[in-house]
């Protein structure tokens, strides 16, 4: 009867065990459950709320990125850009003697003759040294500063001075001699042959033979380099913009508007283009009335092929124009042949372009 008892409990103690490990695994799973739905749902709002927060980031990159550049800019434009005496650059910009603007230096080294006795008296080979450098501050200060068209553009005289600078220099201004040989004269002296020769270049005759020399051959040279070839440049940019402001027009009627332009135009009002495109390129604007040339005389006065032309290279050709813009009264070498020579000049150019001298005289006074 124990036994059976014993066993009874030992059956109700197993069965009692079992149904407590039963609920126990129940409440195991469920606080289970509990603890990884409630990750779960940590998880899911961690990654909304990372993935706002880096959405919000990277729009506020953006933001920021801009606003950055935004000021740089200004700060730029505000130190590079000056329109008027506010301006914050304008101390900087007016002048660079200040204690901001880095110093401005010019410096010069030169070759000292160092047997200057002995190539004079026994025509040795020139032994050089090199000096220097001897530097300057350079300071330079814009005047009478003026703004227009709203600080687009400005006006100024511009003043630079030099001060001696010992402590970017090694030579000393004072004391320091340089020795060295004059290549100008050099050449002078074996044009001449001889100094004493040169000496003769400098008494009356030679000086009316190298004044003759400097009108005539010198004058060619220079006004043909200086002039013909920009006067030519200038037309031709001019033909351009005409044919610009309208496209019908071919190259020769847009050349024969030109013609009447530079002859007849008293202002640059209504001409096509800007008028700094027109400055200097109308011989009626300086007396304010219409010079009257001819279209044909004015072909003729262009055309590079023609004899006396404003664009023939040929020496007749630039004595002729030379001639006829100095009028003897304000030349004080003219003298009678030369005056003669003035109104033979202009005598041709009449007949070669059939145009009265009125009309050559608007043309010289032009040029």
């Amino acid at each position: 009867h124990k036994v059976c008892c014993i066993a009874l409990e030992f059956h109700w103690l197993m069965v009692s065990m079992d149904i407590v490990n039963d609920k126990f695994k129940t409440v195991r799973k469920l606080w289970e459950y509990q603890i990884w739905d409630t990750s779960n749902k940590v998880y899911g709002s961690i990654s909304v709320t990372c993935g706002t927060c880096g959405v919000l980031f990277l729009v506020l990159s953006f933001f920021v990125m801009f606003l950055i550049g935004s000021l740089l800019e200004f700060g730029i434009v505000a130190q590079a850009v000056v329109d008027s005496k506010s301006s914050p650059g304008y101390e900087m910009w007016v002048s660079n003697d200040n204690s901001i603007t880095p110093p401005m230096y010019e410096c010069y080294n030169f070759f000292n003759m160092t047997n200057m006795e002995d190539v004079r008296d026994n025509g040795a080979k020139p032994i050089y040294k090199e000096e220097g450098p001897y530097c300057y501050q350079q300071i330079k200060t814009k005047l009478n500063v003026t703004w227009s068209d709203g600080g687009e553009k400005v006006s100024y005289n511009l003043w630079t001075k030099y001060i001696w600078a010992p402590e970017a220099s090694f030579g000393r201004k004072n004391t320091d001699v340089i020795t060295n040989i004059n290549p100008a004269y050099i050449g002078i002296v074996h044009t001449a042959k001889d100094e004493a020769l040169l000496t003769l270049g400098f008494t009356g005759p030679a000086l009316n033979e190298n004044l003759d020399w400097f009108t005539g051959p010198f004058i060619n040279h220079v006004y043909a380099d200086q002039f013909h070839n920009p006067l030519k440049t200038q037309m031709n940019e001019l033909v351009d913009i005409i044919k610009e402001s309208n496209s019908n027009l071919t190259t020769e009627e847009a050349e024969n508007e030109f013609y009447g332009y530079w002859a007849n135009a008293t202002s640059t009002n209504g001409l096509p283009g800007s008028a700094s495109n027109w400055t200097g390129m109308l011989i009626s604007m300086s007396s304010e009335k219409s010079s009257g040339l001819s279209l044909s005389s004015c072909q003729d006065l262009w055309n590079s092929k023609t004899k006396y032309s404003l664009l023939d290279k040929d020496s007749d050709t630039t004595m002729n124009w030379f001639d006829g813009t100095v009028p003897p009264k304000y030349n004080k070498w003219v003298n009678n042949e030369q005056a003669q020579l003035v109104n033979t000049s202009i005598t041709q150019l009449m007949n070669s372009f059939n145009i009265e001298k009125e009309q050559v005289t608007m043309i010289t006074g032009w040029l």
